[in-house]
């Protein structure tokens, strides 16, 4: 692609390639760059905590927040059941 995050246009552009909804589609980052495409694309973002970043957790827009990936299933589900 010609985009990099935070360009949604990289997202949007793999969601449409694979056919994909941007409905049933949610973005699962560890930093700000990542929350940002989220938000450019209009998905929601699940923030993994302790990722590359020197930010703290309330610094980054995020829709769900996860550590260590646990309760990262039932937000999945969520979003694949609406």
């Amino acid at each position: 692609f010609n985009h990099n995050k935070p360009d949604s246009k990289h997202l949007t552009d793999t969601i449409e390639i694979i056919g994909g909804s941007l409905k049933k589609t949610i973005m699962i980052g560890d930093s700000e760059t990542d929350s940002s495409a989220a938000q450019a694309a209009n998905i929601p973002f699940v923030l993994i905590e302790g990722g590359y970043t020197e930010k703290k957790v309330n610094q980054i827009y995020h829709n769900h927040l996860v550590k260590n990936f646990v309760g990262l299933e039932k937000i999945i589900k969520k979003y694949l059941n609406d």
